[in-house]
């Protein structure tokens, strides 16, 4: 894939830079980046988990005030995570039991997370991008998978509170065959807090969450 960013090209993946201002540099309203994943194809009754690393794509550190993904048919799922250190890579087999901060994911072909006016996630110019895309293919026919990330970008001195990830996973489960259990877990909200949004997840053998 190619990168493209103010005329430039190069790179693994696509980048796209776009703003409603006439300077390349500045961090302005209706500034949007894009991460588009490499291409992968599905085939009939298949199922894939692909996974790719973006170094960081701002030029340094942001204030996103809004997440905005699109995917062709046939998506289970898309995650986004805060990678740190990450560098471009191409597209690459991955596990679907990854498990890290997530500040944007989705089941849905076109979707979107706004933060209210003067809240934006800040991302530190070392951290990176990471995507995980989970397809099934129900059809008779190839599934050609496109997926992409938008980032808009808030306006520098607007923002006046930052939005971060509470992320707590229970992987410590372990139940004997033919049994039910019930599994508990406790987490430390460590200071106050205003909640946005709340997601929940489990697999197929739970039965209440």
């Amino acid at each position: 894939g190619g990168a493209s960013s103010s005329g430039g090209s190069g790179g693994t993946g696509g980048l796209t830079s776009t703003s409603t201002s006439s300077s390349s540099t500045s961090t302005v309203l209706g500034e949007t980046v894009t991460l588009e994943m490499d291409t992968f194809d599905v085939p009939p009754g298949g199922e894939v988990y692909k996974c790719q690393n973006f170094a960081n794509p701002f030029g340094g550190a942001a204030e996103v005030t809004k997440f905005e993904s699109h995917m062709t048919g046939g998506s289970h799922h898309l995650l986004m995570f805060y990678k740190e250190g990450a560098v471009d890579e191409p597209l690459s087999d991955c596990s679907g039991l990854e498990f890290a901060a997530t500040p944007y994911g989705t089941q849905l072909p076109d979707d979107e997370v706004a933060f209210p006016p003067g809240v934006a996630a800040t991302i530190p110019g070392s951290t990176g991008i990471r995507l995980q895309s989970h397809y099934l293919n129900v059809t008779a026919a190839p599934i050609t998978a496109h997926v992409t990330v938008t980032f808009h970008l808030a306006e520098p001195g607007t923002v006046t509170d930052h939005a971060a990830v509470m992320f707590m996973v229970q992987p410590d489960i372990s139940v004997p065959p033919m049994s039910t259990k019930t599994i508990s877990y406790d987490c430390h909200v460590p200071v106050d807090m205003k909640v946005m949004k709340a997601t929940s997840h489990m697999h197929k053998h739970g039965v209440a969450f």
